[in-house]
């Protein structure tokens, strides 16, 4: 197994600040708070806006009481994502890959590998490879980080080369054996952040 000491360590707590610091700044709304706070929109109910006797009225008679409704539709706007200001949001779109908001999947992508602006380093990464990489990423790249299965999946999955005209290979004493048509670009991606400092790096094309 390759040793590799090329960068320290981020622990998971940093990473979910960074990611909450993205996220509120992305949407420039503290209805985002992806820590264990609530939403602020969860507080916000026509019982909470409205007097007791306004909803004890409109419980007797909803006809005779029209700010009850047009309080409620209003809110639905408010927290539309289609229509209104988005201020709503499930758990389960921030968290799962594939059902996260386009905004933030790209920095998800920073966080498994900080300092990289993807938007602006031509790596021309697809939003759809970030996602896929992210379903198993702890598995098979942060569990076998620097080894050759580690950086195929890297290979593969982000950068989108052919699974089966891929093959990572290493040797003794750091070197490492590449063989595919690797971009310029990608070659420095990898060099700086994928693989285990003080490697040497050979390419083959296929």
């Amino acid at each position: 197994m390759i040793l590799f000491f090329n960068r320290l360590p981020v622990s998971l707590a940093q990473k979910l600040e960074l990611f909450k610091e993205r996220a509120l700044a992305l949407y420039g709304s503290e209805y985002y708070n992806v820590g264990k706070d609530k939403f602020i929109g969860d507080n916000l109910t026509v019982e909470s806006l409205l007097p007791d006797w306004v909803i004890s009225e409109y419980e007797k008679d909803p006809t005779n009481v029209s700010i009850v409704p047009i309080v409620k539709n209003y809110l639905r706007w408010l927290f539309s994502q289609k229509y209104g200001y988005g201020a709503l949001i499930t758990w389960e779109a921030l968290r799962s890959p594939m059902l996260m908001d386009e905004k933030l999947v790209e920095s998800v992508g920073e966080l498994y590998f900080p300092g990289i602006d993807f938007s602006a380093s031509g790596l021309n990464i697809p939003l759809i490879n970030i996602r896929k990489f992210s379903i198993q990423v702890d598995y098979n790249y942060f569990s076998k980080k620097g080894t050759p299965d580690s950086i195929k999946y890297v290979l593969v999955t982000l950068l989108g080369y052919a699974y089966d005209t891929t093959e990572v290979i290493s040797y003794e004493n750091f070197v490492l054996t590449i063989k595919c048509n690797i971009t310029e670009a990608h070659k420095e991606f990898i060099e700086e952040h994928v693989i285990p400092a003080g490697t040497t790096v050979i390419y083959e094309s296929v």
